[in-house]
């Protein structure tokens, strides 16, 4: 039987450089959406800071919450993104987005063109953004696991 630490522990390591998502088409390395990250936690409160009077007013739109949190995860959050040029049999891996996998059109990776890649690809991103929450990706055991140790 395992303990309540073995099902629940983080790895803090994991949590704050990353873990390689892989999607098939890119790979995408998330560190964790709060947690051990506090880039991240930073990052919400820098971002928020200026809205802080109309959030305790409960005036603050949902829109600027979720450019907030869209722009905190780009910048600490995503750790590194890579497009396959190649084939599902034969990937290709290069650093950088495309949004059609074709090698001329790659962008490079930086907080900018992620928050613009969530934007055009709103699903993605709350796929992507649920995924950097979800414990279990964060525990060293699963980590492990997935890689056949």
């Amino acid at each position: 039987m395992k303990s309540l630490s073995q099902m629940f522990q983080t790895d803090n390591t994991l949590e704050t450089s990353g873990v390689v998502v892989d999607y098939g088409v890119c790979r995408v390395t998330l560190a964790r959406a709060g947690g051990a990250n506090e880039q991240y936690n930073k990052e919400l409160r820098r971002l928020g800071k200026p809205y802080a009077k109309l959030a305790q007013a409960g005036m603050l739109s949902d829109a600027k919450v979720q450019e907030i949190q869209r722009k905190a995860f780009a910048a600490a959050v995503v750790r590194n993104w890579e497009t396959n040029v190649g084939t599902e049999q034969k990937p290709e891996w290069v650093q950088g987005i495309s949004l059609d996998n074709d090698r001329e059109n790659i962008l490079p990776f930086n907080a900018e063109n992620v928050e613009q890649t969530c934007i055009a690809l709103p699903d993605f991103y709350n796929s992507m953004l649920e995924e950097s929450r979800t414990a279990a990706l964060f525990r060293a055991q699963v980590q492990e696991d997935e890689a056949g140790n």
